[in-house]
């Protein structure tokens, strides 16, 4: 479930009602920031140049490149692109 809501200084407040008990744990990410249209358009290039790669690996080495991207990026800080 994804829930869009306000920090009002003190919570998270979510925009729309959500059917939840109580007490219940939930988990909140919040996006570093978002991209300009000359960042995004770097960002495309770069995922696209990314995709090329990917057809000339085997299966093995797209493992091993994606280990080593993950560890290189925090995915803890997810930003939606």
């Amino acid at each position: 479930m994804l829930v869009e809501g306000i920090f009002d200084g003190t919570a998270v407040r979510p925009l729309e009602p959500l059917e939840l008990e109580p007490n219940q744990r939930v988990f909140i990410e919040i996006p570093k920031k978002k991209f300009s249209p000359t960042e995004q358009q770097k960002i495309d290039e770069k995922i696209a140049a990314i995709d090329d790669i990917f057809g000339m690996l085997t299966p093995e080495e797209e493992k091993v490149y994606d280990d080593v991207v993950s560890k290189r990026m925090n995915f803890k800080e997810r930003v939606t692109i």
